[in-house]
């Protein structure tokens, strides 16, 4: 469930049934529904790590932005990360997706490296590259937790 153009250079995706374009602002989450719950700042990159949740079905969204002058809503993040709960639908994605699930969602990946995943616990991380973005899918006991977009 996502399109990557590469004419336009866009990464589009749906995340619980609200479709959006990567990268993603502060304020394009709140729009949908997701609420403010804490930052962090990242000293070494001159980068904020804000994080936002989604009541309605506790998904966690962190977006990394660059300091600027540019008010923290409108900066498009260079780094977002997706925690999944129960009920988290992302990229075609759940909670209950085992690793063939993930592998058939980016079978058109330019690139896939399974390097820090282990086939024996099903636990580790895949990392996808489509053109110049990478796809970090997290996975735990065979299902996935989390997936990165930098």
């Amino acid at each position: 469930d996502y399109t990557y153009n590469s004419d336009k250079k866009t990464f589009s995706f749906t995340i619980d049934g609200v479709s959006m374009t990567y990268p993603v602002t502060a304020g394009q989450l709140k729009s949908t529904g997701y609420t403010y719950m804490s930052q962090a700042s990242q000293p070494h990159s001159q980068a904020l790590m804000t994080s936002y949740a989604n009541s309605k079905s506790g998904t966690k969204v962190a977006l990394t932005i660059t300091l600027s002058d540019t008010s923290q809503d409108d900066i498009k993040c260079s780094e977002m990360q997706v925690n999944f709960s129960d009920n988290t639908e992302f990229l075609g994605l759940n909670k209950k997706s085992d690793v063939s699930k993930v592998k058939s969602v980016f079978s058109s990946a330019d690139k896939e490296d399974i390097t820090d995943f282990n086939e024996n616990t099903k636990t580790g991380s895949i990392v996808y590259s489509i053109e110049t973005l990478k796809i970090t899918v997290s996975m735990k006991n065979g299902a996935v937790s989390s997936v990165t977009i930098k």
